[in-house]
């Protein structure tokens, strides 16, 4: 009996991966593999120190690392992100591992918003909420229950949004050398402004409820 050898995969969550991350990842497979290409947009580059320097700052849309021997690829796009390394060798179960965890490190937070389970189950909620919203006759209640399903809908467009534009951030700089705190945090920004408003229409519905309950 004689153990094949198999490709090992996976797809990650949306995340945002920097220059100094993609040194990490290629020095990794430069353990393992052989010619290693850099493409981003569709342009080839020699290093990681050209990437940055040709794009002076910008963000490519696309990004592929590939290199041989085995074959290994990392795909970016603002769709999907994903790594496969043609070997299930331990030399290549240890590479792919390293390289998991650089992954893993990158994805947004909190990661467990972009789970796959995350979309439906809002979407429950949200109708649950509405179904209660017609069994209490109480408008401040109401204005509440409302208010928490709109969150709710917000929620679910910007991970939509997110899962189909924004899957891989790919930032042409180093992590240290991030410039500007809007653009940098952007999505921190509004999800943080989402889950401020919704923190806050929770407790206030929970006093709300509380008064009503107490009649």
């Amino acid at each position: 009996m004689e153990k094949l050898n198999a490709f090992v995969s996976k797809d990650y969550r949306p995340l945002v991966i920097w220059a100094d991350n993609l040194t990490e990842i290629i020095s990794e497979l430069g353990e393992l593999c052989s010619d290693i290409e850099l493409i981003a947009d569709n342009v080839k580059y020699e290093s990681v120190e050209e990437f940055a320097s040709e794009l002076k700052g910008r963000r490519p849309r696309n990004l592929k690392v590939c290199a041989k021997a085995p074959y290994s690829e990392l795909e970016l796009y603002p769709h999907s992100a994903r790594f496969l390394i043609s070997s299930s060798k331990p030399a290549a179960l240890g590479v792919f591992t390293k390289i998991d965890s650089i992954l893993h490190r990158v994805e947004k937070k909190p990661a467990w918003m972009y789970n796959s389970w995350f979309t439906p189950l809002a979407a429950l909620v949200s109708i649950s909420i509405a179904i209660v919203s017609f069994t209490i006759h109480v408008v401040r209640i109401n204005l509440f229950l409302l208010f928490s399903i709109l969150i709710l809908a917000a929620l679910i467009i910007y991970v939509a949004y997110v899962h189909l534009e924004r899957h891989s951030v790919i930032n042409s700089t180093s992590s240290d050398q991030s410039k500007g705190f809007l653009k940098a945090n952007y999505d921190k920004i509004i999800l943080s402004a989402i889950s401020a408003v919704m923190g806050g229409f929770i407790a206030f519905g929970f006093l709300m409820l509380s008064k009503y309950l107490d009649k």
